[in-house]
């Protein structure tokens, strides 16, 4: 989870130790090959970022839980560098056992970065959980495009060939629009997309193919979104910038036994 800007690191590690501790009789939380997995947000890992620091808190939540643990690094959100690959290859080399990034993917910039990520991952043998989305609004905090359609099959083709596993960014925060679950304005419409495209995904570890579509689907979904959004890496907050008209969006996306052209008519 998040936080404030620093965040309460003892007070996070305890409550990942309660919850631990209740999965022993649950046993609903995801594990890998019998580790735990988590996947790390900046918020609360405290002040001190350097890289001794982090390796450090890896090592002591390991043991506070008491659990074999995969524990994925969130990188920030920053222009490929060799400072920024250094930094990570030694994040990855210190202990922890991936990168699991909280991007939003609408623009070809932050498909670049994903894939630069990625790339990290494979070469130091470590798991990537590639982001996945397809708009973000949040008033208090930025708003990027709508994702057009060759940024969402590029976002999915990152995910193919470069991670064991997405994030769907995000599945439930409803207040800031970028929503997957089923929700009245798109019903079960991406809810539907993304499954199919989840179950390509998976099919592809197994067999190295997508599974075939049986038969002809299409989603129509609508909702509002502002005119004025742009998509590009590291948007500070600016509580007033998108504040201004939106426009009404009508999404079409559809999946095909063999290509063709949809046409949908409208009034007006």
């Amino acid at each position: 989870g998040g936080g404030e800007r620093g965040g309460n690191y003892d007070k996070w590690v305890e409550s990942m130790r309660r919850l631990v501790e209740a999965d022993r009789e649950l046993d609903a939380l995801l594990r890998v090959d019998g580790r735990l997995l988590l996947l790390s947000y900046g918020g609360n890992w405290g002040d001190d970022r350097t890289v001794e620091s982090m390796v450090a808190k890896r090592r002591d939540i390991e043991a506070r839980l008491g659990t074999p643990t995969l524990i994925l690094y969130q990188p920030q959100e920053t222009k490929p560098s060799d400072t920024e690959r250094a930094r990570l290859e030694a994040l990855l080399a210190g202990g922890f056992d991936g990168l699991c990034p909280f991007m939003v993917t609408s623009s070809s910039e932050q498909l670049t970065l994903s894939e630069f990520w990625g790339d990290i991952c494979r070469e130091q043998r470590k798991l990537y959980f590639a982001p996945i989305s397809f708009q973000f609004h949040s008033p208090m905090h930025m708003t990027h495009a709508p994702v057009a359609d060759a940024t969402w099959r590029r976002s999915w083709n990152v995910a193919h060939e470069k991670a064991a596993g997405v994030q769907l960014i995000t599945w439930n925060d409803w207040g800031e629009t970028s929503a997957l679950a089923p929700a009245v304005s798109a019903n079960y419409g991406l809810y539907d997309l993304v499954r199919e495209e989840a179950t390509a995904f998976k099919a592809g570890f197994k067999d190295g193919k997508s599974p075939e579509v049986v038969e002809d689907r299409a989603w129509a979904i609508y909702y509002k979104y502002p005119s004025t959004a742009v998509s590009r890496l590291y948007q500070p907050p600016s509580p007033r910038k998108f504040r201004g008209p939106e426009h009404d969006f009508i999404w079409v996306l559809t999946a095909l036994t063999a290509p063709a052209t949809v046409v949908c008519e409208g009034r007006g």
